[in-house]
């Protein structure tokens, strides 16, 4: 009865009406409100959980970057401390820069390396077998295709890095293909290029004869680059190559002086490394070839490329400061640069000791390959004065110095 009298009053008096409604609107959107503020609460506590988090993996983070760097100055310290192949090999291209503006006579056995000619007739000094030479001409207009084989390799004498090196196989008489490719090129082409290469690919220029290794795969044969250090031979890069100039055609392996296969030890992936690149089956002989070699050249490093042929280890080039990165592992780039050092030291003692500084010629029959090309001041080389020493003074790893 009661209830029923309210609710009878209310409808008759508007504003009570109004007034209960509006109420009811409020407890709603309170309820709704609280129900946000709850869900805003638990975001919080979950943010300020989350924050936590990542203040303490912050920390985490800092400590460990703080050990990297603490152990990064330690390595840093070691290295600095302990030798290095990279660091030698690196000053080294440095120093051939200067020797180019300090020794323009080219006095020094550095300034001289870069001769192939030069190369070959002291390497036969030594009884080292070299490519035979089949015409030499003292520049690029000069050369004379007429006068030469079906297969040759047209060089330059100056020049590294494969620069001004062309193994060719005849088509006609006025074209050649590259060896291991479908590269053709016209003698045109040829003359072109040499001109194009300028001073990487300096006169005078020759044809040798186009080797085949033993055991050759394919139609280039196997270079076999080994990195000697006055009388020590450290590690030894074969490098297998499909087509001439072709970096996707190469493989590489890297073995120590006595075979032992040293698997992935050059950090570079400009080649890949592959256990299936043959050994050389004269091996030893070519280790004691650059090992021989390295003693009469002059400097501490030399690294000696060579073919295994018929006529046994054969030269191909000696070259002064090889280009790439040579980045290896930590323990083989201590293990080449200590090699590196004794090496230096043990050339400085033997100058002490009396040994004639620079190249050291053999008591061999010899070629002398510019003679007949004229006095022009590119072939300085005819010019350089050759000391000439019995190979059991200096160029024996066992002589008594």
């Amino acid at each position: 009865m009661v209830t029923t009298l309210k609710a009878s009053l209310r409808a008759m008096i508007p504003a009570i009406r109004w007034r209960d409604e509006k109420l009811r609107e409020l407890r709603v959107d309170i309820s709704r409100r609280h129900r946000q503020v709850m869900r805003l609460r638990r975001t919080v506590q979950d943010l300020e959980v989350r924050v936590a988090s990542l203040e303490r993996e912050i920390e985490q983070g800092e400590e460990r970057q703080l050990r990297r760097d603490k152990a990064n100055r330690r390595q840093e310290r070691e290295n600095d401390r302990n030798p290095s192949f990279r660091r030698e090999i690196l000053s080294l291209r440095t120093r051939v820069q200067s020797a180019a503006h300090e020794d323009t006579d080219f006095v020094t056995a550095l300034r001289q390396i870069p001769r192939k000619l030069r190369n070959y007739t002291l390497a036969q000094s030594h009884g080292v077998a070299t490519p035979l030479i089949l015409h030499r001409w003292p520049d690029i207009d000069s050369i004379d295709f007429s006068e030469l084989p079906d297969d040759l390799v047209l060089k330059s004498d100056g020049g590294a890095g494969g620069q001004g090196v062309f193994p060719l196989h005849r088509i006609d008489d006025e074209s050649y293909a590259i060896a291991g490719g479908s590269t053709t090129m016209s003698v045109a082409d040829l003359r072109a290029r040499l001109h194009e290469l300028d001073r990487r690919a300096r006169p005078p220029y020759f044809a040798e004869e186009f080797i085949t290794a033993r055991g050759q795969e394919g139609d280039i044969p196997q270079d076999v680059k080994i990195f000697a250090f006055y009388g020590e031979v450290g590690q030894i890069l074969l490098r297998s190559v499909t087509s001439h100039g072709q970096a996707d055609t190469v493989r590489y392996r890297f073995l120590w002086s006595d075979g032992k296969d040293l698997g992935n030890v050059s950090l570079q992936s400009t080649a890949p490394i592959d256990k299936g690149v043959p050994i050389p089956q004269n091996l030893e002989a070519m280790v004691e070839v650059a090992r021989h070699l390295s003693l009469c050249i002059g400097t501490a490093f030399i690294r000696v490329d060579l073919y295994d042929t018929s006529d046994g280890p054969t030269l191909g080039e000696m070259t002064r400061a090889p280009g790439g990165a040579h980045k290896y592992r930590s323990e083989h780039d201590r293990l080449m640069g200590d090699m590196w050092l004794r090496a230096q030291t043990r050339l400085e003692r033997d100058l002490i000791l009396g040994r004639p500084a620079g190249a050291l010629y053999g008591d061999h029959p010899t070629s002398n390959y510019y003679v007949g090309l004229g006095g022009q001041p590119a072939f300085a080389p005819a010019t350089w004065p050759s000391t000439v020493r019995p190979c059991s003074e200096w160029c024996r790893v066992d002589a008594e110095h």
